[in-house]
């Protein structure tokens, strides 16, 4: 039951006073517990309030709480009643609710305090009173300056004015957004997006602003539109087509450009259909399929080249670059393309690769090995056919190959710095090389090497031409020139020594013929007279090699010859070396002088023998052959046809290159000294040239040596009749008229006619010897003249005289050679000649026979 105010009073003051003092104590200890309680739970409160204000009154309502229950007690009323009022009312569900709310307050300061966005508080005057962290670094503001400011004085100057006026439009809208300028504390100002409103705090009105820097937007906007600007600029300026289509492919921009290029001016173009007006007929379904498929996938090609049509119907190449162009919601509202007219740089190429095609076609069709050469690395980075067949490598190994691989060490140098030389023109230069095959095979080439533009890269074309042949024919024309030069030397000189000779040999003769047989002089004569042979066999060597010396050809085999020197030849070359003969049975004949055969054969024999000192093979070969086109054109003065060739190897030492390029030149010897001339091989080069052949060698050091002689192959000459001497010098008593311009020769000439019974009457020239037939009337029975004179030549003067005496007679003398003889129309067959230097009975014999004839 419940009891009133009253009746505890009643009831109070019937109780002892003991009771009483019971109950004051109770209710003394009962406050100050309640005092202690709620002073911790205060602490509570202020720890999770919002401010030290709300804590404090908090404090302050429980203390009078408190303090008047004590005071009801003191004054005898129901303490215990007022006590557990209060109590009750302070119930734990309570105490949580109010920790919630706390700490929901606390995070929402703490949300608000550390925002990235400006939040403030200003009363209805606009004095600010709250503002976070935000603020603060913004503004550049301490928090007790920013709390004196009014919002105002955010504002730069400029914006000021209209503080109140977005105020008032806050409260009347509830909300306002805008944008506007504030400043900082340094006087700086920033763009700034507000949205502010009129809120309502504990039954009061407040304006909260909430701000945020746009500068970067600005920035951003600001550049966006600067790159517009300049995106238009540059559609407008540049020096490429440039168009935008919507989506149904209609133009809505284009630039002067297109304009020039088109012939439609702007006006004229937007708003038209792109492919109806700019796109070829033939193509316009395809190109229209394309942009729709952009418009419907978003995706177009970013590069693709296509033709359009010019007002004056030209189709013109344009090489584009496109884009798809989107609203804000990513739907696709059409295209922009930038294009390139590339119509003349495609012909341009087209040209081009048709030319590479024809360079192509003559680079490796050519005949001539050529290569591309990297100029820096010197590597072949192209190589034709001919060069793969004409070298041996394969395409691949030359890919992988410098130019050093093929060029001798010792020329690597040179080539290198060919390659690297910067022509100072477009001709190319020429250079003598030697080239390596894969063979091991060391060619001669000419190289001509010229600049080109290579994939790129500033190159050389080299292109070879193998001279080797080339080469190799002209050593052996220039060898033979000088052959030619040293033989017309040679037979000048025996000219003059053949005059000496037989002059000295003459004499010698007389002499010993006048002595008696026990004389002691004739043998010092006959000395004199051995000495002159062998000066006269020097003077036929020299002869031989000059091709000038008198043979007497006849139709021959050369197996005859071998087999009747066979033995002679066994006990030339000594029992030490081996003589094998191989010989064609069915050979055929040659028209040559035996006795010179015979030298050849007995010459190249000694020079076999004295090539193998320590004993070899010396083989003798035969045979029948057809020479053609193509050996001919390798071997100067070799010419087509059946020829007979007589070979010549041996097993020596064999010879190097350079002492071949002299071999068959006079004088020319390996041996030492004393030990040969140097006139064997050059005789028998000249025997072999004059009996119309030719002589080849093939030599190796370590791999012997081959001597080659061809000889044309007669089918039937009839035989040569050789002159036969008597053993007594025939005498005669005629009278004999000598034209000799040498004083010794006709002198002793003269004394040798006169000593087997002539009548000599001489003449030192033709002219003389005419004027002496003319002034006479004595009978001449024989002309002996010398062929070559001063004046007229002895066939000239024959030719005279015999005009007045028809039944004289002519026999010809000459120390000359044959060529010389043939000049002077003396060589011809039945015209009698007799050869310097002659013998008395040679003399006497040849002078009967014409004589008798």
């Amino acid at each position: 039951m419940r009891l009133s105010r009253i009746d505890l009073r009643r009831e109070a003051g019937r109780l002892p006073w003991i009771v009483l003092l019971v109950f004051v104590l109770l209710a003394v200890g009962i406050s100050a517990g309640g005092y202690l309680y709620y002073k911790r739970e205060a602490a509570i409160i202020k720890e999770h309030a919002q401010d030290d204000l709300a804590a404090t009154a908090q404090m302050k309502v429980w203390f009078v709480t408190i303090a008047v229950g004590a005071l009801i007690v003191g004054a005898g009323t129901g303490v215990l009643f007022v006590s557990k009022l209060q109590l009750t009312s302070f119930s734990r569900k309570q105490r949580e609710d109010a920790l919630e709310r706390q700490a929901l307050v606390g995070h929402f300061d703490y949300l608000t305090r550390y925002a990235n966005d400006i939040i403030f508080l200003a009363n209805p005057e606009g004095r600010i009173v709250e503002a976070n962290e935000r603020a603060l670094e913004t503004y550049g503001y301490t928090r007790e300056e920013l709390l004196q400011l009014h919002i105002s004085d955010l504002r730069s100057p400029e914006t000021r004015a209209s503080v109140d006026a977005d105020r008032k439009q806050a409260e009347l809208q509830d909300g306002l957004r805008y944008e506007t300028v504030h400043q900082r504390k340094d006087g700086t100002t920033f763009p700034i997006e507000a949205s502010s409103r009129v809120i309502e705090v504990q039954g009061q009105h407040y304006y909260q602003g909430i701000l945020r820097d746009i500068t970067e937007r600005e920035q951003g906007e600001q550049a966006l539109r600067e790159s517009e600007r300049r995106f238009r600029e540059l559609l407008e300026n540049v020096n490429s087509a440039a168009v935008m289509l919507d989506a149904s492919g209609r133009v809505t921009f284009c630039n002067d450009y297109l304009a020039r290029l088109s012939g439609w001016s702007r006006g004229e173009t937007t708003g038209q259909d792109w492919f109806a007006m700019f796109v070829p007929e033939d193509i316009r379904d395809t190109v229209r399929q394309v942009f729709q498929y952009a418009v419907q996938s978003g995706f177009c090609p970013v590069h693709y080249e296509s033709t359009i049509l010019t007002r004056q119907g030209e189709k013109r190449l344009i090489a584009w670059n496109n884009t798809v162009l989107k609203d804000p919601q990513g739907v696709v509202i059409g295209t922009a393309s930038i294009g390139e007219d590339v119509t003349e740089r495609r012909r341009a190429e087209q040209e081009l690769r048709n030319s590479e095609e024809r360079y192509r076609i003559l680079f490796d069709a050519n005949p001539f090995p050529m290569w591309v050469v990297d100029p820096s690395s010197y590597a072949f980075l192209a190589v034709n056919d001919s060069a793969v067949r004409h070298y041996g490598y394969s395409r691949g190994e030359f890919l992988g190959m410098t130019v050093k691989d093929i060029t001798l060490p010792e020329e690597v140098p040179a080539v290198v710095a060919d390659l690297d030389q910067r022509p100072v023109d477009r001709e190319p230069r020429v250079r003598l090389r030697r080239h390596k095959k894969k063979d091991g095979t060391i060619i001669d080439v000419e190289l001509y090497i010229h600049p080109v533009v290579y994939s790129g890269i500033q190159a050389r074309l080299v292109a070879a031409n193998d001279v080797t042949e080339r080469r190799r024919l002209e050593d052996q024309f220039r060898q033979a020139q000088k052959m030619e030069a040293v033989g017309r030397l040679a037979g000048g000189v025996a000219h003059d020594f053949n005059n000496l000779l037989t002059a000295i040999k003459g004499y010698t003769e007389l002499t010993l013929f006048d002595l008696p047989a026990p004389d002691p002089h004739r043998e010092d004569l006959d000395q004199v007279r051995r000495a002159t042979d062998r000066a006269a066999s020097l003077t036929r060597q020299l002869l031989a090699f000059s091709r000038r010396q008198l043979l007497k050809p006849e139709a021959l085999s050369l197996n005859t010859v071998v087999r009747e020197m066979d033995k002679m030849l066994r006990r030339l070359i000594g029992e030490d070396i081996e003589l094998a003969t191989v010989l064609e049975p069915e050979l055929g004949q040659v028209q040559a002088d035996p006795g010179q055969i015979e030298q050849v054969l007995m010459n190249l024999a000694v020079n076999a023998r004295d090539a193998m000192p320590q004993g070899g093979k010396l083989t003798i070969e035969t045979a029948n052959i057809e020479l053609d086109e193509a050996f001919a054109r390798t071997h100067p003065s070799v010419y087509p046809g059946r020829h007979v060739v007589l070979g010549v190897s041996d097993t020596g030492a064999g010879m190097s290159e350079e002492v071949q390029a002299h071999l068959f030149e006079p004088f020319f010897t390996t041996k030492e000294k004393d030990k040969g001339t140097g006139l064997g091989l050059s005789t028998v080069y000249g025997i072999v040239k004059q009996s119309g052949g030719s002589i080849w060698v093939e030599s190796r050091i370590g791999a012997g040596t081959t001597f080659k002689i061809y000889l044309p192959r007669l089918e039937a000459v009839p035989p040569y009749e050789p002159v036969r001497t008597r053993a007594e010098p025939p005498r005669g008593s005629e009278t004999i008229l000598l034209v000799e311009d040498d004083p010794a020769v006709r002198q002793l000439t003269r004394r040798m006619l006169e000593k087997i019974g002539y009548t000599v009457r001489e003449a030192p020239t033709s002219r003389r010897a005419l004027d002496l037939v003319c002034s006479s009337s004595e009978a001449i029975h024989l002309l002996l003249t010398d062929v070559v004179m001063p004046g007229l030549s002895g066939r000239e003067l024959a030719e005279r005289l015999m005009a007045s005496r028809p039944d004289m007679k002519v026999l010809y003398m000459s120390g000359y050679t044959d060529d010389a003889i043939v000049r002077h129309g003396v060589r011809e067959n039945g015209i009698p000649l007799l050869q310097k230097p002659f013998t008395l009975e040679t003399l006497a014999t040849r002078i009967r026979q014409v004589l008798d004839s």
